[in-house]
């Protein structure tokens, strides 16, 4: 689904990628665990297109390609296909604040599929459902608790119909009871066979995954099965 080819990312004179190389299946839930400061987040917000880098190759699919651009902004309608082909959950949420559930579920849909607003509606609704928040359309942000924003965040992200799914450090910002809230809907995720990608320094999470990479210094230094 997605082959990372020798990534080389630079902040200025600091190297935050060396290189790194992946190959990520379809179907397949990825971890990628190592310390704070190892590159991590960055690489996901590469493949994301969030991120620009210097050197280096993304290949998403048999049809995306984002090139090391040093530096560089990638074009902006491959940045829009990207998008639309691979979602993105952060830490922090990032939901309208202004906006209901429904409402921030409906927004990718709308403005970057041209759907109506009824085939919005009614695919918001499927999607707040599948992640248990039947009973919260119409609640705002402020209203709603981390684990329950988080899930919000879990359906837009899912409501353009991505075929890979990227989580950066989802439950790093929750307490335990909502971690299990959210790790529960990821878990069904994976299950229905989504192609998923999770940073995490969660030890359970991790071992759920079919494959962990641990990065270190901005390059993988190790790769094999949870229980390896």
């Amino acid at each position: 689904m997605i082959r990372i080819s020798n990534l080389v990312k630079y902040y200025g004179p600091t190297q935050i990628l060396r290189g790194v190389s992946l190959e990520l299946r379809s179907g397949e839930l990825t971890a990628i665990v190592g310390p704070s400061g190892s590159g991590k987040s960055t690489l996901l917000r590469c493949i994301n297109g969030l991120e620009s880098f210097h050197e280096g190759e993304i290949a998403i699919g048999d049809s995306l390609k984002l090139q090391g651009t040093r530096g560089a902004p990638q074009p902006p309608n491959l940045l829009l296909d990207v998008r639309r082909t691979v979602g993105m959950v952060f830490q922090q949420f990032n939901l309208f604040p202004h906006y209901t559930a429904i409402q921030n579920v409906m927004a990718g849909p709308r403005l970057a599929l041209g759907h109506t607003k009824a085939q919005a509606e009614k695919h918001a609704q499927e999607l707040l459902n599948r992640v248990g928040l039947k009973e919260f359309y119409h609640a705002k942000p402020m209203n709603l608790s981390g684990g329950q924003q988080q899930r919000v965040a879990i359906a837009r992200a899912l409501a353009v119909n991505p075929s890979v799914m990227l989580f950066d450090e989802p439950t790093s910002s929750l307490d335990p009871a909502m971690v299990a809230e959210v790790t529960a809907v990821m878990r069904n995720l994976a299950r229905e066979g989504q192609t998923m990608i999770v940073v995490t320094h969660d030890d359970d999470l991790a071992r759920e995954a079919h494959i962990v990479h641990r990065m270190e210094a901005g390059r993988i230094v190790s790769s094999g099965s949870p229980k390896h």
